[in-house]
């Protein structure tokens, strides 16, 4: 996938793009209509994250803490939502701690810093058209739905399937 993949994750690219894309598809829906997402849906996610990794340490000796890199904007969101009381989705952490263990530590910092600018965005144009107020909460996963989308759009030509 010409760099967004770690190399031993080159393999396995194009199933792990499917499954992050249905993960978060699932995901911001639920954000839209419920403010909440799925614990059993995350759980799955992240099951099938590390049982894709499997071979890849069976083959190449490579160990799970690999994947840490990757799941920090996770961790970084679920701090952010401690620290704002509730402000903040845990949902959201929850949705990028999986993201992480999917798509390695490059694709999921694009993912992570794209939505960040399209709901900062969207928020603004809110704002400025009286649409919503400074403590309106938005569906962050909507936006994190378009970030991966604009993404997968931009790598689809490169991935070996």
């Amino acid at each position: 996938m010409a760099g967004l993949f770690p190399q031993e994750m080159e393999g396995s690219a194009g199933i792990r793009l499917l499954l992050a894309a249905v993960y978060v598809g699932i995901c911001a829906v639920q954000d839209l209509k419920r403010r909440k997402i799925s614990l059993p849906v995350t759980v799955c996610a992240g099951c099938a994250a590390f049982l894709l990794d499997i071979p890849i340490m069976a083959k190449g000796g490579e160990n799970i803490f690999r994947l840490i890199p990757g799941m920090l904007p996770g961790a970084m969101f679920l701090l952010l939502s401690l620290a704002a009381e509730g402000a903040a989705g845990k949902g959201d952490g929850y949705c990028f701690l999986v993201l992480g263990a999917l798509l390695g530590t490059r694709m999921v910092w694009t993912v992570a810093l794209t939505s960040l600018l399209l709901a900062s965005l969207c928020g603004i144009l809110l704002m400025i058209f009286r649409r919503a107020e400074r403590k309106t909460r938005l569906p962050f996963l909507f936006f994190t739905g378009l970030a991966l989308a604009g993404d997968m759009l931009l790598c689809l030509g490169k991935i070996q399937w």
